[in-house]
This record gives structure tokens, sequence and C-alpha cells, in this order.
């Protein structure tokens, strides 16, 4: 995706670090918290790159006072702190991004250059070195020939044990076979008015392909009027044939309708990144309708379902909203000891766990919930800082395995729109991880 763009949900650019920028809070988030934060940080880099370090740390510290120990906006800080001699307070704040297992490249920062030698900075090094080691046992599940795709979407048919990717780039939907094999088109370039494809689901049962689509920068041939339509695709799983699509126009709002789940009476949930809603299509009406209000979920990404179908699970920019469904009332998760829960992408149920993409931080997470599944208990790495990374962004639960997209390759386009030349891309790569305990 182009630079300057809100990619899938995850916020790029200058405002790259908002999808990052908030531990989970309590109490509810809204948008025009979420557009200071956006402005704030926008101010910050433009003082920064004045090197009017003064004023970048104001804008910084506006901003922590509006969201607390937001690991990156802690990061950029200690680093304004440092280049203004206040060394104590840059190492405190380093410490604190240190302490919720966030690593951020401290040793290659030139910021930090004042703090070399101090043994608190040095022993701080250390940890944040450690972090950005490779973790995991994943291993890859499908290697796809197809440089430029730029996949965001993923998802699995177990019957006919068939991988779904969605192009941003292509706006088209490819299957794979999990055995491996060349991609297929299920749909053609633009074919039935797709935009860029993002979060997919497969109703196994009805046969039926969800997909969730925006008109987004990351388009080939971007057109700037086109840009905030957006809708959910319904496809025929075995002839690819459109049954239907719902769509939204970019008036008087811009939409991007992100990720989705699939109740078992066919319902269908879905978040929408610009506005900060949830939309619902209900099998028996049949339409696309607002569930919640504007801004409830600023930056709502990813989602999950809990097994009972009552809570309904939504990554935002400020960390995961548990949503009664039946009340439509939402609280917070509180992010567990020495984790985050911000930069999530993708978000997925299992066993008592929810399963986070956060590619910002380089992670793939399991986040254990208590029994009553309003509460993270405790954070584990499944994967992180794999030499096969390349902004990962969605997945698909398949048994107790978890697969997920390492590569979509969303930040190699060119000032023009264009992605880089084939030669700098790579082939798409799956991998997995299992879920076993």
């Amino acid at each position: 995706m182009r630079p300057q763009s809100v990619r899938g949900g995850v916020i790029v650019a200058a405002a790259c670090s908002i999808a990052l920028l908030a531990s989970a809070r309590s109490g509810l988030c809204d948008q025009a918290l979420l557009d200071k934060i956006i402005e704030l940080n926008q101010k910050a880099n433009e003082a920064n790159a004045k090197k009017d370090y003064a004023a970048s740390l104001a804008h910084l510290e506006e901003t922590l006072r509006l969201v607390k120990d937001a690991p990156r906006t802690l990061y950029r800080s200690a680093g304004a702190l440092a280049l203004l001699g206040r060394k104590a307070e840059a190492l405190q704040r380093l410490e604190q991004v240190v302490d919720v297992g966030v690593g951020l490249g401290v040793g290659e920062n030139p910021d930090f250059a004042s703090l070399r030698g101090d043994p608190k900075f040095e022993a701080l090094l250390q940890k944040a070195e450690a972090l950005r080691k490779p973790a995991g046992n994943a291993v890859v599940a499908v290697r796809v020939p197809d440089k430029d795709l730029i996949p965001e979407g993923i998802a699995f048919d177990p019957k006919t044990k068939t991988f779904y990717l969605s192009s941003l780039y292509k706006a088209k939907i490819v299957a794979v076979p999990a055995a491996g094999g060349d991609p297929k088109d299920i749909t053609t370039e633009g074919q039935d008015g797709f935009w860029c494809g993002l979060g997919m689901k497969v109703d196994t049962e009805r046969r039926i392909l969800w997909a969730a689509s925006a008109y987004e920068e990351a388009i080939r041939g971007f057109k700037q009027e086109q840009a905030g339509n957006s809708g959910v695709f319904k496809y025929d799983l075995d002839t690819g044939k459109l049954l239907k699509k719902y769509t939204l126009t970019n008036k008087p709002d811009a939409h991007i309708l992100n990720d989705l789940v699939v109740t078992s009476a066919g319902d269908v949930f879905v978040t929408d990144t610009l506005t900060g809603r949830l939309y619902v299509i209900d099998h028996a009406r049949d339409q696309l309708e607002e569930f919640t209000e504007r801004g409830r979920f600023p930056g709502a990404n990813g989602i999950a379902l809990s097994p009972d179908e009552k809570k309904i699970f939504v990554a935002h920019g400020f960390g995961i909203a548990v949503l009664d469904r039946a009340a439509r009332t939402s609280i917070e998760l509180p992010a567990p000891p020495s984790a985050t829960l911000t930069g999530i992408d993708g978000l997925y149920w299992h066993d008592g766990s929810l399963i986070a993409v956060q590619a910002d931080i380089s992670r793939i997470s399991r986040v254990r919930l208590n029994a009553q599944w309003d509460r993270a208990e405790h954070a584990e790495v499944l994967d992180s800082h794999n030499p096969l990374f390349r902004d990962p962004t969605t997945g698909v639960v398949a048994g107790d395995s978890f697969f997920y997209i390492a590569n979509c390759q969303y930040s190699s386009y060119n000032d023009d729109g264009t992605p880089f030349p084939i030669e700098k891309l790579q082939d798409v790569v799956v991998l997995v991880v299992p879920l076993t305990r």
C-alpha cells in the first residue's frame, strides 16, 4: 500500500504508529480521540524533521496524556528526551517499552547515541535486542508464486482443503490448494465491481465465501474519487459466482469494510475501519445495517466471535473491545501483564484464547482469557520477528493450527502508487504454527 494511506485497518506512513499508539484502556474510545492522536503524531513528525525536538516531544507528551503507556509513543518520546539531553527520563521511557515486551530497534536508533555506555541503557539494549530475535516454531505451509498479488485476506475451506487469498493490488480473489500449487483466479481483476480484497470467511455449511472489499490507494489504477467506497461480497464457494454484494458509497462518509465473522445462523458482522462502526448482515433481512454507532471502535479491524456467539471481540486502534451481542454494550479488554494488545490486524478465537496478528511489532500472539472472556490473563508469543515477515496481515484457524500471511508487502509501494519492481518483491508465503497447548 502506498504511504499516506490507510491499509485494511493498519494506519501507515505519518500515522503508522496509530495502530500501536495506545495500550488497552478502560472506557469507550471515540473517533475524535483517534483523529486527535493522528494530528499530534503528524505534528511530531514534522517537528522532528525540522530537528525541533522540544516541539516533537511536546506533541508526543500530549498524546501520552490522552493514551497512557503507548509503547511506540513512549519509544519516540524516549528518543526526543535523549536528543534533548534528558537522559534519566529517556531511560525510564525505554524501560516502560521493554517491560511490555517490545524491542523496536533501540540499538540502531541514532536518537539514543548520547545514552551509549550508560550501564542501564546497555542492559535495556540487551533486553530489547533479545525481544527482536526470531521466536516460535512456524513453518511454511504454502508458497504462492505471484509476487505482486499483495494479499491482505486469507480464508480456508476444510472440505476442499483450499486457501483463498484476496489481493489489494489486483482486486481479485485466488484459490490455492493446501497441498501447494499455482493460484487459480476465483474472480478476475475488478470482476463484479470488487475492489481491494480485505478480510474473508468461509461458511462451509452453506458453501459461501464472504469477502470484504474497499477502494483504497493500494489498487491498480487508483482514482481518488472512488476512495472510500466499500462492500461485502457473497460468492458461491463451489462455482465462484457472485450471489450478492452489499455496498456503501463514500458519501457522506468514506468506509473500509475490513474484516468479518460469520455466525452459525449465517449472520455476518463486519468492521468499518474509517467510521469505527460494526455492521451486520442478518441472514433473514439480507441487508447491510449498522450494528453499533459511529466511533464506537476507532480504527476497527480484526474481529472474532466467542464459541457461544454472545460476545464479539473487535480489535481497534486502542486495543480489543468485548461487545455483548444482545445488549450491544462493550468494554475494553485490559491488557495482561508485560504485554500490549495494540497494533492488531487479524484477530481469531481458539480454545479460550484470542490469536492476534500484531504486524507493527512483528509478532503473532496468543492471548489467554479468563472464564468469563472479559479479561486477558496471559499473552504468549507464537511467532516473532520471523525472517519471512514482510508485513504480516491476517490468518485463519484450521483445527489446532493457525495459518497466516507472512508477507503481504503492503509497504512495498512506490510514491506513484505502483508496487516495487518484481525483482524486489517476494513470492507470497503462508506460515503455519500449531495451537496445541
